[in-house]
């Protein structure tokens, strides 16, 4: 599955799908009640204008990294400009492969984030 920044697959996606909002830029929690972990930098689509991940860019602690997250394993809050990734914490930060704009995102990739995803519950 080739995956594209939604920039690209839909040039005009602000006003498109969002109402003139954008999912770029807003703030990341796990939860209401937690410290804000990073920003949302970009949302991938694949060839079928599907959203798949959302790219986090993480600043948690000593951990400084970007991240894609499953766009099933997220909540958006316009109102309140947040994601919420439920049960996101340090380890899994940890476990989560890095991704950059080069990152061939091939099966085993997304296996590994999917992975760590589906045993959110198991890992906290």
């Amino acid at each position: 599955m080739i995956l594209f920044p939604v920039e690209k697959f839909y040039p005009n996606y602000r006003r498109k799908l969002f109402g003139g909002d954008d999912i770029k830029n807003l703030d990341v929690y796990a939860s209401p009640t937690d410290r804000k972990l990073g920003v949302v930098k970009d949302a991938l689509v694949d060839g079928n204008g599907i959203f798949r991940y959302l790219v986090i860019d993480l600043k948690f602690g000593e951990i400084s990294k970007q991240i894609l997250v499953p766009v099933t394993s997220s909540l958006v809050d316009y109102n309140e400009r947040r994601v919420y990734v439920h049960q996101l914490n340090r380890e899994k930060i940890k476990a989560l492969p890095e991704y950059n704009e080069t990152t061939q995102v091939d099966e085993t990739y997304r296996q590994q984030v999917e992975r760590i995803f589906n045993s959110l519950v198991s890992m906290s």
